[in-house]
């Protein structure tokens, strides 16, 4: 396997858990929805 095709992949994963994400949103109706991006977020070493 190359990279472009593991990094593609990856990509499309990530867009079909954050759909889920939304999906999961709607469906207990909520409106909004406020957060913190992944980089901003510390973690343990």
């Amino acid at each position: 396997m190359d990279i472009a095709f593991l990094k593609e992949n990856q990509q499309i994963a990530h867009a079909l858990v954050a759909k889920a994400v939304v999906k999961m949103l709607k469906d207990i109706e909520m409106q909004y929805a406020v957060g913190v991006s992944v980089g901003a977020i510390n973690r343990p070493p």
